[in-house]
């Protein structure tokens, strides 16, 4: 019986990984009552900032996931711009996230 090693190329299994959407992710704020949580998660806009550039860069840099979308964009207590004073405030994610998704500068 021929009990050499099989070469590389009998080995080699060629396998097609899906890569997943993640498509409602959040982080409540301490401004209110607005999370189902509950107030023992809620943290403050920089920490939810903080949180959501380190959620998506793990995310996407396992290799298993190819999109992640905030929800909701606009909303007291976990949206990415607030309803203030008759305007929109973006709050710190959104700039992160946006910083985050931005194209590389060239060089």
């Amino acid at each position: 019986m021929d009990r050499r090693e099989p070469s590389l190329h009998t080995e080699v299994r060629t396998v097609r990984m899906v890569r997943s959407w993640i498509t409602e992710v959040n982080w409540p704020l301490r401004e209110g009552p607005h999370s189902p949580a509950g107030r023992d998660v809620a943290v403050d806009e920089q920490t939810a900032a903080d949180y959501a550039v380190r959620y998506c860069t793990s995310l996407l840099a396992s290799g298993f996931v190819e999109r992640v979308y905030w929800w909701q964009m606009v909303a007291r207590g976990y949206g990415l711009v607030v309803p203030e004073d008759g305007g929109l405030r973006r709050r710190p994610a959104f700039h992160a996230l946006r910083t985050l998704s931005a194209p590389p500068a060239p060089s």
